[in-house]
């Protein structure tokens, strides 16, 4: 689709909505006593908080009846069920360096830095695989989200709200889930006032399961067998109207095992999940948070501070020649300490103020230790050689942003702008033995950058449920440092890459707010890109060359009677590379690797009888391309998941599917010398099967 068309397909929405407004509305008169419309649902993410029909960009909001409804578990979840998004798994959820994410045709590699920031009560949680229980609100934003975040969230963010603190009663909840593969995950919830202005509230999670995968090796199925404890506590001190202090403590640990790769050839087989090696791997993370959120109103003006600390360590070892045989292993440690302090000061929205306004500054201090060994086992002819690397990352930086909101009538303007300075520095080691042909190497490098982010947007407000918009934005994603490299690149830097995005979209209400339609088409041009050669396990990061990636989105939501809601989103992205050269190949013209051509979802929910309720859920996945050469494609797959129970007033029971079409397909695929024979060998990792689960909850 060329850049031109996507437009004009937008102007002439434009023009249809602006038509004849009165006509629509005299059409649809709003009937004051209708008892059923969409609820109203305001933006946190946007830190400005504005009806998401009133922001001038594409987001995707869910509400805590619609994460749990849609069993939406881990933020990975979000990817099947938001448009234009793809999660590439490449590993188990321990592991935060290794699986990544593309949104808009933006794209990230293993050990770079991510395109989409996860935050979690506006602190940022490094990895796409969170826990998601006892939450209020998800919200989704696409497009670079620089001017308000910064650094890695050129894709855009999503941002995670947990449920406050009860300052009413006490009130508590307990469920329990069993399904297929071993399965059963337990989580429970308290919270209430502790004093007329304190309160607290307690949440814990604990899951375990066997796993999907059988070793075909041992005839074991504990090839992936994990197990994982997630709590939270938060406790909510207001002293007075004006003054709220919250503060915020997180935990997790997971511990299993990690071999969960295969000849791609085998994944859309009977045996897609029947791998077959010696070592079962082990897969570690332990991570602790915490924050503390200051709140002060003036009447005029609020302010916030939000100081936040956060320590996650990850190791991922695993059978790195795939095979019942002990040719090769690779291990893999992470150790990353943060320190973040953010103060915003905005203004206090009333009904007769025409501007909004915000201005922020954030400091962070970060320090990674990231650590790689390879040894070769008793099957190779190097038997008991290995090479080791290891890289510490210290890195400091601050920004000062602003962003406002002004009302021009029935036109707002929206303008912002943030500076963004980090400096990096990196110390490394390379140490190996003689037969590896590696040499000892000890070094430093640093870098410092930069950078002005931008974004304007103007919104028209043609009737009370029209909305047309035009945006323009600037994003980039942070530099580093190669590690996994041999030679002389070990230890060199890679700069930013930058990203502009250019939005055009329409948000509508219909049917006296009961069915909601918003479309939007962006390009984005994509300079300084980050782009990972492998031989894998080696690989390194560049900068190179230029890519374009245009495309459409669309979200419906439609409340069709009492209990009765139906959804759908469509995306469409082209991501091509228009200026780079490697190895001698000329990509331009070349697709992005780990981009779908399309995304879609369709499903709905229907409580009936008081008590009962049925959900379903399709997700379609367009054709992939996991490598840049455009060489390996998967083509399009579809995902069902299903739920029905019964909501009692204390008591719930649900039965539900997932995937329960049973079909195959990759979460991740790469290519790696086989060591059997020498010669280049795909190798990828399937997606669940199907499963089958209950669960059961008690609340009070």
């Amino acid at each position: 689709m060329k850049r031109s068309s996507i437009f004009k397909c937008l102007l002439f929405l434009l023009c249809l909505a602006q038509s004849n407004p009165v006509q629509a509305e005299e059409q649809l008169p709003a009937d004051l006593d209708d008892p059923y419309t969409l609820d109203t649902v305001v933006v946190r993410a946007d830190k400005m908080q504005i009806d998401v029909q009133e922001l001038p960009s594409s987001a995707t909001v869910f509400s805590a009846d619609s994460v749990e409804t849609r069993k939406i578990e881990k933020t990975a979840d979000v990817f099947n069920v938001a448009p234009n998004m793809f999660f590439v798994k490449a590993g188990p959820d321990a592991h935060t360096g290794d699986s990544f994410a593309s949104v808009r045709g933006i794209t990230s590699f293993m050990s770079g830095a991510p395109v989409l920031g996860v935050y979690v009560d506006d602190v940022y949680v490094p990895g796409y695989e969170i826990p998601l229980f006892d939450i209020e609100k998800l919200e989704v934003l696409r497009g670079p989200q620089g001017t308000l975040y910064g650094r890695n969230s050129q894709g855009g963010i999503i941002s995670i709200y947990t449920k406050p603190a009860s300052t009413e009663k006490w009130e508590g909840r307990l469920q329990q889930s069993f399904s297929s593969y071993v399965s059963p995950t337990t989580m429970g919830m308290i919270s209430g006032p502790v004093t007329d202005t304190l309160a607290v509230r307690l949440a814990g999670q604990y899951e375990y399961t066997n796993g999907f995968f059988k070793n075909d090796h041992d005839d074991s199925h504990r090839v992936d067998e994990h197990e994982r404890w997630t709590g939270r506590g938060s406790f909510d001190w207001r002293p007075t109207d004006k003054f709220r202090l919250t503060l915020n403590l997180d935990g997790e640990r997971y511990s299993g095992n990690y071999a969960e790769f295969m000849p791609y050839s085998r994944i859309k087989t009977k045996d897609s999940h029947n791998v077959d090696v010696d070592w079962d791997g082990y897969a570690y993370k332990s991570a602790e948070g915490i924050s503390l959120r200051a709140e002060y109103n003036f009447d005029v003006a609020k302010l916030l501070s939000i100081t936040s600390y956060r320590k996650t360590f990850s190791r991922g070892d695993q059978d790195m020649d795939f095979t019942g045989f002990d040719i090769s292993r690779l291990y893999i440690t992470t150790d990353n300490d943060m320190l973040s302090q953010e103060l915003r000061l905005q203004s206090v929205d009333t009904k007769d103020s025409k501007l909004k306004w915000l201005l922020g500054a954030f400091l962070f201090s970060e320090y990674e230790d990231l650590k790689y060994r390879y040894t070769m086992g008793e099957y190779s002819v190097m038997d008991g050689e290995y090479y080791r690397q290891k890289g510490d990352t210290e890195s400091k930086g601050f920004a000062l942003f602003g962003q406002g909101v002004y009302s021009l009538g029935p036109v707002d303007i929206t303008l912002g702008l943030r500076y963004d300075y980090e400096h990096k520095k990196f110390t490394y080691s390379q140490l190996a033995t003689q037969k590896m042909g590696m040499p000892t190497v000890f070094g430093d490098n640093s870098n410092s950058y930069g950078v002005l982010l931008p974004k304007a947007a103007l919104s028209w407000h043609a009737t009370e449920n029209i909305m047309p918009y035009v945006s323009v934005s600037r994003g980039y994603r942070g530099g580093g440092f190669n590690l996994a490299q041999g030679g002389s690149d070990l230890g060199s830097a890679y700069d930013p890459e930058y990203t502009w995005n250019y939005e055009a979209g329409i948000k509508t209400t219909w049917l006296d707010k009961k069915l909601k339609v918003n479309v939007a088409g962006f390009y984005i041009d994509w300079t300084d890109i980050q782009v990972m050669e492998n031989n894998f396990p080696q690989f390194d990061i560049s900068n190179a060359g230029k890519a374009v990636s245009q495309g459409v989105e669309l979200d419906v939501s439609w409340l069709a009677a009492p209990g009765l809601e139906f959804y759908g989103t469509f995306g469409y992205t082209d991501a091509r590379f228009t200026d780079y050269v490697s190895g001698g190949f000329d990509y331009a013209g070349q697709r992005v690797s780990n981009v779908p051509r399309y995304t879609a979802t369709l499903g709905g929910t229907w409580r009936f009888l008081e008590n009962f309720m049925i959900n379903a859920d399709y997700t379609l996945v367009g054709d992939i391309f996991f490598d840049n050469e455009n060489t390996q494609r998967q083509d399009a797959y579809h995902l069902v998941n299903a739920k029905i129970g019964y909501e009692g007033e204390h008591w719930d029971i649900y039965l539900w599917g997932r995937n329960l079409l049973n079909e195959k397909y990759a979460t991740r695929a790469f290519a790696m010398a086989s060591p059997l024979t020498g010669e280049n060998t795909w190798y990828g990792r399937p997606g669940d099967p199907l499963t089958i689960g209950m669960t059961v909850g008690f609340r009070f």
